[in-house]
């Protein structure tokens, strides 16, 4: 599955973890970049 770069910015929390780096130190949550969180999930 290919991931489109310009959609991992819109995404805030993908399957529990957040991937959104304002919105985790906003929340004090740790941050989960959206690169490694889908290229987990697509493999």
């Amino acid at each position: 599955m290919r991931v489109d770069p310009h959609l991992l910015h819109g995404w805030n929390v993908y399957q529990g973890k957040v991937t959104n780096l304002q919105v985790s130190e906003a929340y004090g949550m740790a941050y989960s970049a959206p690169e490694n969180t889908i290229a987990a999930w697509s493999q």
